[in-house]
């Protein structure tokens, strides 16, 4: 689709807004088929009048081009989609289907209207999960040992005008930690029962029939503070909350910028400037003068740093070649800022990526430090192996669980998922991932396969981080596995999480997965400098260990089961002297 002007029908309160598109010019799944990515539900004949029933009209505009549908296709990294509503209401008479890997999109300065018809049976407008009347967040399920959910982690949050806050059946005093639950300074107004049990037993009182009510900290699961388990279902001191990282009473937030404020004129497509991104063109040069140009002009690059960068429906930044290939000379895909320069960059919706063997790749390092307003990433991930074009799928590295096997080099995808450097400060990361494929995103029954990355998170600033994770190299303080994995349990050969000498440490809720008795330890806290180290919600899977303090295990697997997960409710470590 090119750029063109776009002048939307009035809407119901007789509004007309004018849209300059931006060009995408984009060739589709590869140089020889055209995929459409951006769909204008108006194109395909919703109205958005208020009046009309859209339904018809929005789904195709969501699933065609042959994308895969939920319950058909579990994900594919080959068919995004943008899916723009115009300004206006949008009435629906049944559920609208969303497709994995979809952004549903509106007029940031006159949002759109999507309503359920007075008919409309159904139990979510967007398809979501059944809701249920009368309660903030039900967890329940059939039975204590049956539940689906393993956790939740509600922080700085309001919960208002509805009888019951959270409904669960947690069982206490069982070893079951299924449906673990924590609450954090969350605010209620108006809600009678904060949070209500098995058999409409009341745990938490909430507001009664009116009023408000602050919960600073409340917990239901198994506590290790740090040792246990202990269970718990009540009122938990909440953890300690560094000033410098707090906007009043709550965690610092920065919402991703819609740029609603700015003319489509100041915006530049890497596409319209050259880009092929096709999978095959190398187009760092072209990339590379554009940000340079930007960065002088004030201009806001669709892509890539060095001022704003927007990537639309995810674009991957994929790295290849000999460059990449040496793990003692690592190179970064994607340098934000040289050592110690000031300044601050926004960046959104984008995929970083290898291809093949990548042993000297670091896909993002960040060595900007940002003095006032912090640096931020929303939605930008990083994936290592397991989808298409990657080289290390299915066919190229499979899982062998049952026979041991040498490691494959053509699998080593990436040295350092992402590495900030020494003396970074001011850095807001929100709902970033740094995947290392455990399975192929493009099989239709997500096989596990084998796929190496040397780090994922090596985090060495020495100031403000918002976080909403080969041969060891002594610059970036690996691990000596020798020393550090030497409680007796052994078999160690990566860990999910390791502190060291660190200070000050919130961790709300986190999972890591593992082979099944593929190793047996998985986090390490270490150092004797610790203090104030905090995790809600700590998920494990196939680690005997859950947690290790300087080389002693504090918790074992056994004693948190849950639905897939291990899980602790609280883990609370407030100095090195207490184990």
């Amino acid at each position: 689709m090119t750029g063109r002007n776009y002048t939307e029908g009035n809407d119901t309160m007789g509004n007309y807004t004018t849209v300059t598109y931006i060009a995408t010019n984009g060739t589709g799944r590869n140089i020889t088929e055209r995929y459409l990515v951006f769909r204008n539900v108006k194109d395909y004949g919703a109205r958005g009048d208020g009046f009309t029933d859209d339904t018809a009209a929005i789904n195709p505009a969501i699933s065609s081009g042959g994308r895969g549908a939920p319950g058909v296709c579990q994900s594919s990294t080959t068919s995004p989609a943008n899916v723009y509503f115009p300004s206006g209401t949008y009435r629906v008479s049944s559920p609208i289907i969303d497709y994995y890997f979809t952004q549903i999109i509106g007029n940031p300065n006159n949002l759109p209207t999507i309503k359920a018809t007075t008919n409309f049976s159904a139990t979510a407008v967007i398809d979501g999960n059944p809701l249920s009347a009368c309660v903030g967040l039900n967890i329940t399920n059939i039975s204590p040992s049956e539940q689906a959910v393993g956790s939740a982690t509600f922080i700085d949050s309001n919960i208002h005008d509805t009888p019951i806050g959270v409904l669960t059946s947690h069982a206490l005093n069982t070893s079951y930690t299924n449906s673990s639950l924590v609450l954090e300074n969350v605010k209620l107004s108006n809600v009678r029962t904060a949070v209500q049990g098995v058999g409409n037993m009341t745990l938490l009182f909430g507001t009664g029939t009116s009023g408000t009510k602050l919960i600073a900290g409340w917990a239901q699961g198994h506590s290790y503070t740090p040792d246990g388990p202990s269970s718990i279902s009540g009122m938990i001191p909440a953890f300690s909350r560094p000033q410098a990282l707090l906007d009043g009473d709550k965690y610092y937030e920065r919402s991703k910028p819609q740029y609603a404020d700015q003319s489509a004129e100041r915006f530049t497509s890497v596409r319209s400037a050259g880009a092929k991104g096709d999978g095959v063109a190398d187009d760092y040069q072209v990339l590379q003068d554009l940000i340079i140009r930007a960065a002088s002009t004030g201009r806001i690059v669709l892509l890539m740093p060095e001022s704003k960068i927007v990537g639309e429906a995810y674009p991957v930044i994929v790295s290849s070649g000999f460059f990449f290939a040496n793990t003692d000379s690592p190179q970064p895909v994607i340098q934000v800022g040289q050592r110690g320069e000031e300044g601050c960059v926004g960046w959104s919706d984008t995929i970083v990526a290898t291809q093949g063997p990548q042993p000297g790749a670091i896909a993002i390092q960040w060595n900007l430090v940002s003095s006032e307003t912090p640096s931020s990433m929303w939605d930008v991930h990083v994936r290592i192996g397991g989808f298409a074009g990657s080289r290390m799928q299915l066919a190229d590295c499979p899982a062998t669980p049952d026979v041991a096997t040498p490691s494959n080099k053509a699998c080593v995808g990436a040295h350092t998922s992402m590495h900030v450097t020494p003396g970074v400060r001011g850095l807001y990361l929100e709902n970033v991932w740094l995947w290392t494929a455990d399975h192929d995103l493009d099989d239709a029954t997500f096989t596990n396969i084998t796929v190496y990355a040397g780090r994922g998170l090596n985090m060495q600033a020495e100031g403000n981080v918002w976080l909403f994770p080969f041969a060891p190299s002594a610059e970036l303080l690996d691990p000596q596995f020798s020393s550090s994995c030497n409680n007796g349990t052994g078999q160690c050969s990566g860990w999910g999480l390791r502190t060291l000498n660190s200070q000050d440490i919130g961790v709300y809720a986190c999972l890591f997965p593992n082979q099944k008795d593929c190793q047996k330890v998985i986090l390490s806290i270490e150092g004797s400098q610790i203090r104030n180290t905090g995790i809600y919600n700590l998920n494990t899977v196939g680690a005997s260990s859950m947690v290790d303090v300087d080389g002693r295990s504090v918790a074992n697997a056994a004693d948190n089961v849950n639905v897939f997960p291990d899980t602790i409710a609280v883990f609370n470590l407030q100095s090195q002297s207490q184990p």
